[in-house]
């Protein structure tokens, strides 16, 4: 039987994936799908009625709620994303390149776990947070 697609890293893929828990890898693809419970894609599903960032609202702005805002934009989260920047340092703004290195993905994870922004919606991802404050 001829492979669908020939050049599809698999064991490189799954390899990056086997340490993690199921609600992990499953964060891991949503971000690569761009179909993390976020707002603007909560409200192109119906289930919220604004697209844009509720904590960025607070303060006046109307700015989309994207992946890309998420992780690396949003205001509200400066604190948990400096511990991120400094643990991945050049590349930690590159959303490719995390998602090909194993411990660039545990930072990321590591961030949004301490975001808590996701958590009612997909549980704990964070196998450690300390050096945040409680939200």
């Amino acid at each position: 039987m001829d492979a669908i697609d020939p050049n599809f890293l698999y064991d490189k893929f799954r390899s990056r994936q086997k340490d993690l828990t199921r609600s992990q890898s499953s964060m891991l693809f949503q971000i690569r799908s761009n179909h993390l419970p976020l707002n603007v894609y909560l409200h192109r599903i119906g289930k919220t009625e604004s697209r844009n960032c509720s904590n960025c609202a607070s303060n006046g702005q109307e700015i989309e709620e994207t992946v890309t805002h998420y992780l690396f934009e949003c205001p509200s989260f400066d604190y948990e994303r400096h511990t991120l920047d400094t643990n991945l340092g050049p590349n930690s703004r590159d959303l490719r390149t995390i998602l090909e290195d194993k411990e660039m993905m545990s930072e990321l994870l590591k961030f949004i776990g301490c975001t808590k922004r996701l958590q009612s919606s997909l549980g704990d991802v964070s196998t450690s947070c300390s050096n945040t404050t409680d939200r």
